[in-house]
């Protein structure tokens, strides 16, 4: 709860989630909008017109991948941040790995007992440093996290 709650006092992560939170309501309004008009128009019986609803479409869409570039922001200034900042809850973060690890290592023991497929069960970590997973996905351009398996 330390960590979470320090998240809001990081300079400028404040601002990208009411961005990134504007971004995703306004983004569902013009879909919507854009849903909207042409079943309007077909039970009113009014002719349809199809570049309204695109336009409206394609700035919902646009929006929306907004709101995913301004949650990588968040993400990137909150690493930012931390490793900036190394000391500040040290041990808190140390802690956290160590938990981690060990679900990390009870999932390992229990795909290995059950024989299960590990490539199905995919993990999302922000750090890589720990013990018995393979790397799928590296971040990329919306993603801070790694995707990442289990080795058995």
């Amino acid at each position: 709860m330390k960590i979470a709650l320090t998240v809001e006092r990081i300079p400028g992560v404040r601002g990208y989630v009411g961005l990134q939170s504007f971004l995703r309501v306004a983004s569902v309004i013009l879909t919507f909008s854009a849903l909207s008009i042409p079943i309007l128009n077909v039970i009113r019986g009014a002719p349809t017109s199809i570049w309204l609803p695109t336009v409206l479409a394609t700035c919902g869409a646009g929006m929306l991948v907004a709101s995913w570039v301004m949650g990588r922001n968040v993400a990137v200034e909150i690493d930012r941040y931390f490793r900036a900042h190394g000391e500040k809850y040290k041990f808190l973060r140390a802690y956290l790995a160590k938990v981690n690890q060990k679900l990390i290592n009870s999932l390992r023991r229990h795909l290995r007992s059950s024989g299960e497929d590990p490539a199905k069960y995919k993990l999302k970590l922000f750090n890589v440093d720990y013990k018995g997973i393979k790397v799928l996905k590296q971040p990329s351009l919306f993603r801070k996290r790694y995707v990442v398996s289990v080795v058995v």
